[in-house]
This record gives C-alpha cells, sequence and structure tokens, in this order.
C-alpha cells in the first residue's frame, strides 16, 4: 500500500514536471513571436526595432544559410520595419508580420531557422545602441547625435571606442561648417570633450 502511494506520488510530479516544462515552453514561445528560442538567431525589442538606422546583426545573421524567414509583430509601424523588410527581400529571405495576441514580451523582430541551431546564442536579443554607447562609458550625447553630422574630434572617438557605429555619422566638412552645422555632440557637452 505505501508502495502504491510512493508511485502516485511519483507520477503525480513526473505530470506536474511535464506540465511546467510545457508551460514554459508556451510562454517563450509567445516571448519569441510565435517560434521556439533555440531556432531565433537575433531579435530586436520594438524599440530598437524603431531606432534610426539599422542594427547589422540583423543583416548579418539573414546572410546565413540558417535563416529562414524573418517574423515582424504588426504592433512595430511600418516606417520602422521597411529598412529590414528590404533588406530581407535583398537576401531572398521570406518574412510575414503577425498579430500576435498572446505575445508576452516586448521583441517586435526575429531572425528564425526552421530548426533548432546547433550552436542557439543563449540571449538572441541584440544588445541596443543606447545599452553598447553607455558600456563605452559615452555620455547619452553621442546616441542622441546618431544619424548626424559631427566634427572631426567626436568622429575619432566614435572610430576608436564603437567603430561599428561610425556609418550613423557623417562628419562636418568645411562647407557643412560654413553654412552653420554644428556639432550636437559639442553642443550638449560644451565643447570639444570626450564626456
Amino acid at each position: 500500500m505505501e508502495d502504491d502511494h510512493k508511485i502516485n506520488v511519483d507520477i503525480i510530479k513526473n505530470i506536474e514536471k511535464i506540465k511546467d516544462k510545457t508551460l514554459a515552453s508556451k510562454l517563450e514561445k509567445n516571448y519569441f513571436l510565435g517560434e521556439y528560442k533555440e531556432r531565433v538567431m537575433v531579435a530586436l525589442t520594438f524599440d530598437e526595432v524603431e531606432e534610426k538606422g539599422i542594427y547589422n546583426e540583423i543583416s548579418q545573421a539573414l546572410e546565413k544559410g540558417e535563416a529562414k524567414k524573418m517574423i515582424i509583430s504588426r504592433e512595430v509601424a511600418f516606417d520602422s520595419i521597411k529598412k529590414y523588410i528590404n533588406i530581407a527581400k535583398n537576401r531572398h529571405i521570406p518574412y510575414k508580420m503577425i498579430d500576435n495576441l498572446l505575445n508576452t514580451g516586448n521583441i517586435g523582430l526575429v531572425v528564425v531557422s526552421d530548426d533548432a541551431l546547433r550552436f542557439p546564442p543563449e540571449n538572441p536579443v541584440v544588445e541596443s545602441k543606447r545599452e553598447k554607447i553607455e558600456g563605452k562609458h559615452l555620455p547619452l550625447a553621442y546616441y542622441e547625435a546618431l544619424g548626424n553630422k559631427i566634427c572631426k574630434f567626436h568622429m575619432e572617438i566614435i572610430q576608436i571606442e564603437i567603430p561599428e557605429y561610425k556609418q550613423y555619422y557623417t562628419e562636418i566638412k568645411f562647407m557643412d561648417s560654413f553654412f552653420g552645422t554644428t556639432c550636437p555632440i559639442c553642443k550638449k557637452l560644451g565643447g570639444k570633450k570626450r564626456g
């Protein structure tokens, strides 16, 4: 009788573990726009998708043979996603937009494989531009100046500290200065200071 009770308790515990795993799997799938985490090559949050410029991590992931589709939440403004749609089209990677009423997170875009990745990233969500800039102990002025013309002094700092972002800035040329263009970073920091 006691053995039967122990067996029943073990069976109930195993059933609970299976239920917990299933629930965790469904939550994870809802977090990554309907895809299992082990298939997600790279993901962007809503805020990252809506930032100026693109994240090179998306472009690089779409170049890999494992990339089979890009999924985008319909909650993201079309003006923000068309830059990624164009990249997917150029790489002949299908994309789809989904209305995910069960979405439980802040993920706005994922690039996925059809199968589980051999070496899935521990965290497929890309570190934001702002986080990278702050991680280099640069003031927020560098982030706010993305997409603008900046002085040679600050361009050199960017080339040293965050060279992967240099394409997001343009150096102020003589004619720009002549017509009154000023460096927004200098303006914020009060001159040619690293910050």
